[in-house]
């Protein structure tokens, strides 16, 4: 459910089908996914960070990229323009999709 109902692993095993996919088969959605992958005004909570470049991980802990945070995505062009509490911010496609999030209900 969390990774959006792959059919096979990352290494390329299949996965066999359980009671959600069958209960679920004809709408599944993903619970977690990029920022730059949720709609607009959708609203989560971060989950994590997907980098492993240092450079990366400063510029998203510096301006308050954390997860547990409430994160809530406002445009997606010419940038992607997010809120976390009062404050808005704008980054690039790269930097967004790095940041996974855990969507509302």
């Amino acid at each position: 459910t969390l990774l959006g109902h792959p059919r096979t692993c990352p290494h390329d095993k299949p996965i066999p089908e359980g009671s959600c996919c069958r209960e679920n088969k004809l709408h599944p959605r993903r619970i977690v996914l990029p920022l730059s992958e949720c709609e607009l005004k959708e609203k989560g909570k971060i989950a994590f960070i997907s980098t492993d470049k240092e450079d990366v991980m400063n510029k998203l802990t510096a301006i308050g990229i954390l997860p547990g945070l409430t994160i809530q995505l406002l445009k997606k062009t010419p940038s992607y323009l997010f809120q976390m509490g009062e404050s808005q911010f704008a980054i690039d496609r790269s930097l967004a999709e790095k940041i996974h999030v855990r969507l509302s209900k």
